[in-house]
């Protein structure tokens, strides 16, 4: 049996949106987001400033970072070189920060519920890459939606920020694989370099449910 819950419209309380790193790159809590980006970008370098950046912010709170294709020690300098040459503080202030280089493994339904036990105490949750969590036919929207399905819910019962990292489509910039991964997230960044630019990128919103382009 399911249940659906029914609201009275005047009973509803309000509720705005929030975001994390709102003056740099505003990302939604209680939500999955995605970045998406070809190879050499530095989506890994993204995510660790994102963590940064939030845990500067918010000391009280805890960040995960998954960054399976960086071995830990790589994943360390990157972040005290950011906190030195671009935040301009001590890495060793950084307390609430978590790495993982752990080998991925598909999610499915068998297993959701042991990932969900080990991260309980983290409030944001970063994955690199998508596809490495996959445990479907990327090219299939009905095994897109179980997949992320896992994640909405968990994000919204749990008050967790997931994000992704994925791959594009070849000489696209798009997402790649199914139409129902973008579908299922409520914000999509595009990051591209900027004239072929070693260390400028463009952020371009993909997807933005929630109106983060007048945050």
């Amino acid at each position: 049996m399911f249940n659906i819950q029914i609201s009275n419209f005047k009973e509803i309380q309000k509720e705005e949106i929030e975001y994390i790193c709102s003056n740099w790159l505003p990302v939604p809590r209680k939500a999955v987001s995605l970045i998406v980006a070809e190879g050499g970008i530095g989506k890994s370098w993204i995510l660790l400033q994102l963590a940064l950046r939030h845990l500067i912010e918010n000391p009280n709170e805890k960040v995960f970072t998954w960054l399976s294709e960086d071995p830990k020690g790589l994943s360390k300098a990157r972040a005290d070189l950011i906190c030195s040459k671009i935040l301009e503080v001590e890495a060793i202030s950084i307390e609430n920060l978590f790495i993982s280089a752990s080998p991925t493994f598909p999610i499915t339904f068998n297993n959701v519920q042991k990932v969900k036990e080990q991260l309980k105490e983290f409030d944001v949750i970063l994955l690199d890459p998508l596809i490495g969590f996959y445990s479907g036919d990327e090219n299939s929207n009905a095994d897109a939606r179980i997949f992320m399905q896992h994640f909405t819910k968990w994000a919204v019962e749990d008050n967790k920020t997931i994000v992704f990292i994925h791959h594009v489509s070849k000489g696209t910039g798009k997402s790649r694989g199914a139409s129902a991964l973008v579908d299922a997230v409520r914000l999509v960044y595009e990051i591209e370099k900027i004239d072929k630019n070693d260390t400028k990128r463009k952020f371009t919103v993909g997807k933005d449910n929630y109106g983060v382009k007048n945050v």
